[in-house]
């Protein structure tokens, strides 16, 4: 009765002399809580909490490089550890095999095939469920459906469901909990379960052969996208190395796909194929297709998207023709569809394009790759390239998209990159193939969106900090790889840094940050403050480091901004050959992450627009 009360006279309520009778019914409404739900708080915590919880799985710094450390001794725990996790939740590999599943691998254009074979399936009428990862401005982006990230109420309360689940049973074992990833792994087969979706499309995380994604035991088809050398302190120091590990995830009977590899790389992909009775066939370009009047055009673009769209179409079609078959059904168990070498690994049939199959192809967005934002001024170039091989389409697309904007612009055009890299990367493998764009200047931050983000846990702090958070790596850790990637880009330019006349007078508060080993490099370095500047030899040429892109955005806007305000007193020192731009073009790469921050700035209500 007096829930119904409080529902229904809340508004009244509010008024002075009903304060009393309200303050009853609160305390009436919570004792009825307490009798029906034993951890009221639990089930009524928002979105946010949801996050900050979820941010407690974490690794952080330390335990991270302890892992490291133990991870060939203990990855083969990954699987059973997953295994068990999801029983704690109520989950059993039964459970997961009733989701009809595309499991994708790869070391480049994963997320971009998954999100294009997502997008054809969409089209054709099909409810679909994708898994990836990271994010770009908030968690609930990795699990989708339909093409749109979980609301933030939905992944609350499916968030709490399987929190509660861990909490309630981790005193049985040994307090355990699982890390973030494979939590949101275990969310998600939880989510495409109760959404009863008709395929799911599953993007690896890191690697494959123990990755906890791979407790899948019968996916409809597998894919395996372009190889090359990443994460090699995990998976390995070549291609054949890492092909072992993507090729993890194929399994006896069911089907695979692959791009063209490397020969090292097919070769490896072949055995394990063949050793696991696992049918095989490599993709065919995209242009050898029969489009049927229809013309070629994808929503993402550079050229390795025409590979990761012919690999989405055939993921697509096989799933297609084989999801409505059950598991034994679906098997591919004759020695003969088996059979191959590197050498002779079949190819598959160039099938018809559809119109379901183009409108797919064409409507596809995948934010953070060859994506461009553009303002009145400045131009945004923004693509997550973070291997060798990426970097070098990267190049190729900003070289291409940059001089057909330069063609309509009015005006002196600078050029500006702004980059970061993270983990193992070596920032001059990546940094070399970006000296073709020729930049007037580059700027280097950590993937700290504002400078509110050192301190997440205070009250300046924004919620959408806590949503980028990130505690595998300390804060001087971030600024020293900002360090070492700036004097990797110095010494590739073949030209020495020598202060310009306005550092002569550098305040003494300098901060000197010192650390014995950052990254496997003995490293002493003094890090500038943001007013500590220094430019190139080259009049063309400056290097910045700031300690977020933030404090990057701002000095790069102050260069078209500072002719109509009087803004550059507040503002280091810009060169000339920034300050006196008509346009600005700043080409955003190196790190997804560093993507994220950037679109958290530009581009913040990216999640509440349709696929």
């Amino acid at each position: 009765m007096h829930i119904f009360m409080r529902k229904a006279f809340v508004t009244s309520f509010q008024k002075p002399q009903y304060r009393v009778l309200n303050t009853f019914l609160n305390y009436m409404n919570r004792q009825h809580s307490t009798q029906i739900c034993k951890q009221p708080e639990i089930m009524t915590k928002n979105y946010e909490e949801a996050v900050r919880a979820l941010n407690t799985l974490q690794s952080n710094a330390f335990t991270l490089e302890k892992a490291r450390k133990e991870r060939d001794r203990l990855r083969h725990l990954n699987i059973p550890d997953t295994i068990r996790y999801c029983q704690r939740t109520g989950l059993s590999l039964d459970d997961v095999d009733k989701l009809s599943i595309i499991h994708v691998s790869g070391t480049k254009g994963k997320g971009s095939t998954c999100a294009l074979t997502e997008s054809i399936l969409r089209h054709h009428g099909f409810k679909t469920g994708f898994f990836s990862s990271p994010h770009l401005l908030e968690v609930r982006e990795r699990i989708r459906l339909n093409g749109r990230p979980l609301s933030r109420d939905s992944f609350s309360s499916y968030f709490w469901d399987c929190y509660k689940k861990l909490e309630d049973t981790k005193a049985d074992d040994d307090n355990k909990m699982p890390a973030y990833f494979r939590f949101l792994t275990i969310m998600a087969f939880h989510v495409f379960l109760q959404e009863q979706v008709d395929v799911v499309i599953l993007e690896v995380g890191i690697g494959g052969e123990f990755d906890c994604t791979n407790v899948i035991r019968s996916p409809v088809v597998c894919g395996i996208t372009s190889l090359g050398l990443d994460h090699t302190s995990v998976l390995g120091d070549t291609i054949a190395k890492i092909a072992w590990q993507k090729a993890g995830i194929l399994k006896p009977g069911f089907p695979a796909l692959t791009v063209p590899q490397p020969e090292d790389g097919l070769e490896i992909i072949a055995e394990r194929a063949k050793e696991k009775q696992c049918p095989l066939h490599v993709v065919p370009h995209l242009f050898q297709y029969n489009w049927q009047g229809n013309t070629p055009r994808l929503g993402l673009v550079g050229d390795m998207q025409q590979w990761n769209a012919s690999l989405a179409l055939q993921l697509s079609q096989c799933w297609m023709e084989n999801h409505d078959k059950t598991i034994e059904q679906r098997r591919h168990l004759a020695v003969r569809d088996c059979d191959f070498s590197a050498e002779d690994v079949p190819i598959c049939d160039a099938v018809d394009i559809t119109d379901s199959v183009a409108a797919g192809l064409e409507n596809c967005r995948w934010a953070g790759r060859n994506q461009t934002l553009r303002t009145d001024r400045i131009t945004y170039y923004l693509d997550g390239a973070h291997t060798s091989r990426s970097i070098q389409q990267c190049v190729n697309w900003f070289l291409d998209k940059a001089w057909e904007e330069r063609k309509e612009l009015k005006g002196k055009v600078t050029k500006i990159l702004l980059f970061n890299t993270t983990g193992d990367r070596q920032p001059d493998v990546l940094l070399e193939p970006l000296l073709k764009c020729n930049f007037d200047g580059a700027v280097f931050c950590p993937n700290i969106a504002t400078t509110a983000q050192d301190h997440a846990g205070s009250s300046a702090a924004s919620s959408s900090d806590t949503y980028q958070m990130n505690l595998m790596t300390t804060k001087d850790n971030q600024q020293l790889r900002c360090l070492k990637n700036k004097n990797a880009w110095v010494a590739l330019l073949g030209d020495s840094i020598q202060p310009h006349p306005h550092d002569a007078k550098q305040d003494k508060s300098d901060v000197d940050l010192t650390l014995d080993c950052v990254d496997g490099m003995d490293i002493k370095e003094t890090m500038p403050s943001v007013g500590g500047n220094s430019e190139l030899k080259h009049d063309t040429s400056c290097v910045e480091v700031f300690p977020s892109l933030s404090d990057s955005l701002h000095w790069i806007m102050q260069g078209v901004v500072s002719k109509e305000t009087d803004s550059q007193q507040f503002l280091p020192f810009v060169p000339p050959s920034l300050n006196d731009a008509d346009h600005i073009q700043v080409l955003v790469t190196g790190s997804l992450h560093l993507i994220g921050c950037a679109l958290k700035l530009l581009d913040p209500k990216m999640n509440d627009r349709d696929p």
